[in-house]
């Protein structure tokens, strides 16, 4: 269904209506946003691991994640729209550092302003523990990165390295 949305979006904004009007779409794709706090990934993690100072550190959950900041996607959004080579197409989006799902919990544990010790999960407890939540737990294996080339080239995407900070998570995280 995303992909069919993001046609139709293509679609309407290439239309001879929206040409007249000078209208265009391009299509930014992110890969997992951090540094507002409030995303579903990473803010839950350090809400548990400051509420309970620990954090899981899920043996097997090798698969890259390639966390992007809120600012850098901000940037990428005026940078995109003020190129006129961006019109009518789609991009990933990636942050600036590749690293496995385990080590990206490791760091935004290590960011918060209490002590917190890695808890050892093994993959498959996970997979018992979370089976209403299979295909997220699947998900820890495999690698969901992007390929920044044509973001680069067409707008000058270059984002910055995974470095969560403290001060970025809400209080109650």
């Amino acid at each position: 269904r995303l992909a069919e949305a993001e046609d139709l979006v293509l679609r309407v904004a290439a239309s001879r209506h929206a040409a007249s009007r000078h209208a265009a779409a391009t299509l930014l794709r992110p890969t997992l946003v951090y540094g507002a706090g409030r995303d579903r990934s990473l803010a839950p993690i350090a809400r548990f691991a400051r509420r309970w100072r620990v954090f899981p550190r899920i043996a097997g959950a090798n698969g890259l994640r390639q966390p992007v900041h809120a600012d850098d996607l901000a940037l990428a959004c005026v940078a995109a729209a003020s190129s006129p080579r961006t019109a009518g197409r789609r991009y990933e989006v990636g942050g600036g550092e590749r690293l496995s799902f385990a080590a990206m919990v490791e760091r935004t544990c290590r960011s918060l302003d209490v002590r917190c010790v890695a808890l050892p999960v093994p993959l498959f407890a996970l997979r018992v523990l979370a089976a209403s939540r299979s295909a997220a737990v699947a998900r820890l294996t495999r690698d969901l990165v992007a390929d920044n080339t044509d973001a680069a080239r067409d707008f000058g995407w270059s984002p910055r390295p995974f470095a969560p900070d403290a001060s970025r998570w809400p209080r109650d995280a």
